[in-house]
């Protein structure tokens, strides 16, 4: 089953064919684990979207479990690994720098020296949010999303963003609503 132009909030589970997924936009996945997020995530990249994932797993797990395995995986520790490209979760300017960086036409340092990067459709997944609100503050971090959702909007990228619903305040949850399109999973 295929959802057309601007999703509305899915009432009930999410059937298993592909959600319509348009660029210039922030999806708020509300869910209990990130299945259906990292699903759509993995579409997008078999379409030929150049991809990003932020994550708190490890990202070999995370490469693993879902198939990924054309993309950039930055793993969210406090611990300064050589093997990994990693990414202190109080690091939030250098958070808002890899975000912009990469969303941008001629941003991703993995595509070398091509000519033809303007036109290259990007997709970024931002996995255990609740994480950064943790270790900084739920303030802050929405400052990011407005930083991001423009630079979204401008370069017609497509961030997707998985948060279990029940672990943040409800009015924090309104707040992060009002910044994305939300797709309810209900599986919590």
């Amino acid at each position: 089953m295929t959802f057309k132009e601007n999703p509305v909030p899915i009432e009930s589970k999410i059937p298993d064919g592909d959600i319509a997924l348009n660029p210039s936009n922030i999806y708020l996945f509300k869910e209990k684990k990130a299945n259906i997020a990292y699903r759509e995530f993995k579409r997008l990249l078999d379409k030929g979207y150049v991809g990003l994932c932020i994550t708190r797993s490890h990202p070999n797990i995370i490469r693993e479990r879902y198939g990924l395995k054309n993309c950039t995986i930055i793993w969210m520790t406090s611990n300064n690994l050589q093997d990994y490209e990693t990414l202190a979760p109080n690091e939030i300017s250098r958070l808002v720098s890899l975000l912009t960086k990469f969303i941008s036409p001629n941003g991703n340092r993995s595509e070398g020296n091509n000519k033809d990067t303007a036109s290259l459709k990007r997709v970024i997944i931002l996995d255990n949010i609740e994480y950064l609100i943790v270790q900084n503050n739920f303030q802050t971090i929405l400052r990011i999303l407005h930083i991001v959702r423009d630079k979204i909007m401008l370069c017609q990228a497509i961030n997707l963003i998985p948060i279990d619903p029940l672990s943040i305040d409800i009015k924090e949850l309104r707040l992060l609503e009002h910044e994305c399109e939300v797709i309810d999973v209900k599986d919590y």
